[in-house]
């Protein structure tokens, strides 16, 4: 029996023994791969270190009152309780200092003093860009943003409603897909207090809506919908509580993520299934085999991304519009992230073998001019919507802060929204006169990997990882490859008309100062590391 004993007590010494040690070995791990790249701390390997720790630390808690039972000194007893207050606390600063970084419970809503002045072009055939100041009402509502939006595109002749009285985009029977970026949580996602003013104003629409709104995108492997923390004023308010809320309108979400491994033929061939239809040419300016999402929707609408809505007999092109919406950002592989970008979140993935074993080949056409080729051979949307009310305009040269992926703490409100028919124009605006002057105030001396002017590649900051392309020249060779299709867009601000409205509107945020993300990792690690020395010390005196 005492044997026996004796077994079970070695057997969970060592079970403790083990579980320090694994855990030691994960702070440290997470210290140096998370360390340079707080945000990477969201990544599966570092969650999966986190919880090791945290496995570790009740295994702690376990050892106090095996303790106890054993000691009969007074003083012991209260320097036990002493000691186990004092890991318990530590426990919950652990705890606090990851809940603080993930999900703070404040949120700055100081705004960016961003001048943007009005631009009329001095060359033909310009493109027009709409920007909305202050866009964010009660409880972050952007549905006057959004009506305002409309009203100044309608006032220089581009309606956004194709209606009785007007001749504009979306007509009342029309299938909308909204092509969102659902890939990261957070600020990285596209904001979806804008996106459900959106939904709503086409909804309104003078004629009666009658058609059908589907929001789209793939993550490549990493999209959800179901973000629990979300670009949102309340950031539970992710894109599947979006479609609930306007039920039972036709409102609905596809995450074409789940098609990345079906290759499907065109519905016209008898192929019913959802999937990606794949171009049997490889374009090699490019370096890209064209693909697009063939779906049906949850209310039976078939959908071919290129060829448009299919009725059994015959598709039906022009009732199928997109609206790409996206978030402005830095971003550590080519400087920038918008509305060209956005496309990345169209093509199929990984149809030949790509360099990287996680990003899909297409990723790497985008240098090529990739996304312009998506955009001219499958279909290009018909109007562009850039969402600037958060902001990240930390460049890769000097922060480790840079998208695409956004904390909370590193995003900046800029309260901005903006619209054009030109993706180019508005990505090569907004990058030069809203990211750029966002990282001039924040006092970065290096940030020409954001300026659409600058060509050369920039070196990244230590933990970053190294340019594939400048956001210059894969801006450029995808207007390049658009110009070549028809398309008559640009990156000259000779040939940009901007229109900016400046709303007198209100939020009601609590403004905040949050302690800096990299000292935020450092805190946790040492209050980790001080957590397995006592932890040590404890099992060393039950021993």
């Amino acid at each position: 029996m005492n044997g026996e004993k004796k077994h079970r007590k070695s057997s969970k010494k060592k079970w403790i023994v083990t579980a320090g040690i694994i855990a030691i070995m994960s702070g440290i791990w997470l210290a140096l791969r998370s360390g340079l790249k707080p945000s990477r701390i969201t990544y599966p390997c570092q969650r999966a270190a986190l919880s090791n720790i945290d496995v570790f630390k009740m295994m702690v808690v376990s050892l106090f009152p095996g303790i106890a039972n054993t000691i009969v000194s007074k003083k012991s007893k209260t320097l036990l309780v002493m000691g186990g207050l004092l890991v318990t606390s530590m426990f919950v600063s652990t705890n606090m200092v990851q809940n603080d970084y993930f999900y703070p419970s404040q949120i700055d809503y100081s705004t960016l003093p961003i001048q943007l002045d009005e631009h009329i072009a001095t060359l033909e055939n310009p493109s027009n860009l709409y920007y909305v100041r202050n866009a964010s009402g009660q409880n972050g509502s952007m549905d006057l943003a959004v009506t305002t939006l409309f009203s100044m595109l309608e006032s220089n002749g581009e309606s956004f409603y194709n209606s009785s009285e007007s001749s504009g985009l979306i007509s009342a029977t029309d299938v909308i897909v909204f092509k969102v970026n659902a890939q990261w949580d957070r600020r990285g996602g596209t904001n979806n207090d804008l996106l459900r003013s959106l939904i709503q104003a086409i909804l309104n629409h003078p004629d009666g809506f009658t058609g059908e709104i589907v929001i789209c995108d793939n993550g490549q492997g990493y999209g959800h919908f179901d973000y629990g923390r979300s670009n949102a004023y309340n950031d539970s308010n992710n894109v599947l509580r979006v479609v609930e809320s306007f039920h039972p309108a036709k409102v609905s979400a596809y995450l074409w993520d789940d098609l990345r491994t079906e290759e499907v033929a065109e519905f016209s061939t008898g192929d019913t299934d959802d999937g990606y239809v794949v171009s049997d040419s490889f374009d090699t300016e490019t370096q890209l085999y064209v693909s697009y999402p063939k779906f049906t929707t949850v209310f039976g609408t078939n959908v071919s991304f290129k060829k448009g809505t299919y009725n059994g007999t015959h598709y039906d092109s022009d009732k199928l519009k997109v609206i790409n919406t996206n978030v402005l950002k830095s971003h550590r592989r080519y400087g920038v992230t918008a509305c060209v970008k956005n496309y990345m979140g169209l093509p199929m993935g990984m149809i030949v073998n790509p360099i990287s074993s996680i990003i899909p080949h297409e990723h790497f056409s985008i240098a090529l001019g990739g996304m312009g080729a998506l955009m001219a051979e499958v279909r290009a949307p018909i109007l562009n919507i850039l969402d600037m009310i958060w902001i990240c305009p930390h460049p890769l040269e000097e922060s480790s802060r840079c998208g695409p992926d956004v904390m909370y703490t590193s995003a900046k409100f800029a309260d901005i929204i903006a619209a054009s028919t030109d993706p180019v124009a508005l990505d090569y605006w907004s990058a030069k006169n809203v990211l750029c002057q966002a990282a001039e105030y924040l006092e970065y001396e290096k940030y020409s990997s954001m300026d659409p002017d600058y060509e050369p590649i920039s070196p990244s900051y230590p933990g970053n990882h190294p340019m594939d392309e400048s956001f210059h020249n894969y801006l450029n060779r995808s207007n390049e490859v658009l110009i070549e299709h028809g398309y008559s867009f640009t990156m000259d601000p000779d040939r940009m008309n901007v229109f900016i409205t400046n709303l007198e509107n209100s939020t009601t945020p609590i403004p905040t100062e949050h302690p800096t993300d990299f000292s935020m990792i450092l805190v946790g690690s040492s209050i980790i590391g001080g957590l397995l020395v006592i932890a040590v010390l404890v099992y060393l005196r039950k021993k």
